[in-house]
């Protein structure tokens, strides 16, 4: 029975000191937000450029490529549709990159206002976020990464975006 309980002792200590990676930690998507409103540019037609107004968090890497101290912020992201990655004859007008994108900014239009936190992008986004009072100029290419996905209620980063609403 004693070696049980020192076992015990043992596994209990070992959690504490040496905790194990979370979740959050491997997430290799860059951009989590509550997102409040989008506004499409040119508004009809297809857009080319996208205001994502709300609340971030920005993961930013650190150098030797871990992961660094996040940015957080209210205020909107400036995104252009992302560079087509290759040229060939006979493609399609909008490369696969341009179209992932496009779905990608009409899922964040339909989750805009509704509260629900999102995750996009790439870890290795190096945007900026631009303040409320900032004129849209300079727009950063769209991140794409490990496309859209909802938070939910229980992840990590949920915290951080709820303390920036109002």
């Amino acid at each position: 029975m004693k070696f049980l309980r020192c076992g015990l002792a043992l596994v209990v200590a070992a959690v504490v000191l040496f905790p194990l990676p979370t979740a959050a930690r491997s997430d290799m998507s860059g951009i989590h937000a509550i997102v409040e409103r989008v506004v499409f540019e040119p508004a009809t037609g297809t857009p080319t450029r996208i205001q994502v107004w709300g609340a971030f968090r920005i993961g930013k890497a650190a150098p030797g490529g871990g992961a660094g101290t996040p940015e957080l912020g209210r205020g909107y992201l400036y995104f252009s549709v992302p560079p087509v990655p290759f040229s060939c004859t006979g493609c399609p007008p909008a490369s696969a990159a341009t179209q992932t994108a496009l779905y990608e900014w009409n899922d964040l239009k339909a989750v805009a206002g509704t509260g629900e936190a999102v995750g996009f992008g790439h870890r290795t986004f190096a945007g900026k976020l631009r303040p409320a009072t900032a004129a849209p100029a300079d727009p950063d290419a769209y991140p794409l990464g490990i496309g859209l996905f909802k938070l939910g209620t229980v992840h990590p980063y949920l915290a951080d975006l709820k303390k920036l609403l109002p």
